[in-house]
């Protein structure tokens, strides 16, 4: 089976407290004669306190089109992406010139060459590495991108380098007051990660053994994004708790079941935590409310 042989993230190097993030908007929108105020326990109901964006609070003041904030996409990520993917070699002490496969996800920006070719200037990869974009997973994109690696690894024998990077905040809208808008803006911010997957005999490092993965039918309205004259518009449905609390237990317990594992056999759970009402929906189907 293929090892985690090494991991590393990297993040932009503006940070920012939750009430910072809360006090710069509702005075944006306050300028524009929009009250942000019945939004403001989004704000606090979180967990959050602190995030990273690609840009100053005080960028985001000033209209930026889509060409704008897509360069900054590009030159921002390519900045995170080689510094993860730097430490994570480092860290599985791997050379670039052994990566064999590089995927690479990432849906807040466009990227023609992809984000991973890019890299190839900057860093020891080989010239004949295979190369795998992947564009429209959004939240998913972390754990499906880890499936993709750690399925490219086995078949292969060899060594994937798995790149994550998102820059959510470039697609906030200061014109646009919709939940939708709000709600992202009170829970996403930016950052890159990074992981070694390898698939050679003498790979070390914790095996990934088990994978799957679930569509729900008519569910395109979940998360996603639309296309605007300023850039990417967040998709953001309200029902997404709702989906975990109904919805996602018979998935987990099937997958349980094909498996012949029940809860007892983990030992911890890991997840994207989409906000703090999924993450309670989480606690509960997985049996660690109140756990340390």
């Amino acid at each position: 089976m293929p090892h985690l042989a090494g991991i590393a993230v990297s993040v932009p190097p503006y940070r920012h407290s939750q009430s910072e993030i809360y006090e710069c908007a509702r005075s944006l929108f306050a300028e524009r004669g929009k009250d942000l105020s019945p939004f403001e326990s989004a704000f606090k109901n979180t967990n959050i306190d602190w995030r990273y964006s690609a840009m100053p609070l005080e960028w985001f003041w000033k209209e930026h089109g889509w060409r704008e904030r897509n360069s900054v996409y590009l030159d921002t990520s390519r900045t995170l992406l080689r510094e993860a993917a730097t430490r994570a070699l480092s860290n599985a002490k791997i050379n670039a010139s052994e990566v064999t496969d590089i995927i690479t996800v990432s849906t807040t920006g466009i990227a023609t060459p992809t984000l991973e070719a890019r890299l190839m200037d900057e860093m020891d990869f080989h010239q004949n590495v295979r190369r795998t974009p992947i564009f429209g997973l959004g939240c998913a994109g972390g754990v499906m991108g880890l499936n993709r690696a750690a399925l490219t690894s086995k078949a292969t024998g060899g060594v994937t380098l798995l790149l994550v990077v998102e820059l959510c905040t470039l697609s906030f809208m200061r014109d646009e007051i919709s939940k939708q808008n709000i709600i992202a803006t009170a829970l996403f911010a930016d950052g890159a990660a990074a992981a070694v997957i390898d698939g050679r005999l003498h790979a070390t490092g914790p095996k990934i053994t088990l994978m799957t993965e679930h569509r729900w039918p008519k569910s395109l309205d979940v998360m996603g994004w639309d296309v605007g004259e300023s850039g990417l518009e967040v998709i953001f449905s309200r029902r997404i708790p709702e989906l975990v609390k109904n919805e996602f237990r018979a998935v987990f317990e099937t997958f349980l079941d094909r498996e012949r594992l029940t809860r007892k056999d983990f030992s911890r759970f890991l997840s994207h935590p989409g906000g703090a009402k999924v993450i309670e929906e989480l606690e509960s189907l997985f049996e660690v409310v109140g756990d340390p």
